[in-house]
């Protein structure tokens, strides 16, 4: 019976838990503690592979074990359907800056927010 584990935090994990992982299969990290704990599951002579972790693009891993003949970087099919989530628009980022009014707090923080001012 195979055993699948998943996490984001692979320094989180148990040494015992990684060790016993036959197949790892590494998506972009770009924590140095996760990248150094997946370098060190690695074999010896494939641990340089650890280095593109952080330069993968979304949907692609670095897979090694058991289940494959060579280490290899590969594309993963997307999901379907796909998940309800998306990355933040920019597009507030993008308009011209306004300068925002700040004279109701200014008169607030002075402590004159509501007198009648004499001009």
């Amino acid at each position: 019976m195979g055993l699948l584990l998943v996490t984001q935090r692979p320094s989180e994990l148990p040494d015992t838990a990684l060790a016993q992982c036959g197949t790892i299969l590494a998506l972009r990290l770009s924590n140095a503690e996760d990248q150094g704990t997946i370098r060190a599951a690695l074999p010896d002579m494939i641990s340089g592979l650890a280095t593109i972790l952080p330069s993968l693009r979304t949907g692609e891993a670095l897979v090694s074990g058991e289940s494959v003949v060579l280490p290899a970087r590969v594309m993963l099919d997307l999901p379907n359907p796909q998940p309800g989530a998306a990355d933040p628009s920019l597009t507030a980022w993008r308009k011209k800056p306004s300068k925002p009014d700040v004279s109701s707090a200014l008169a607030a923080w002075r402590g004159t927010f509501g007198e009648a001012t004499d001009d």
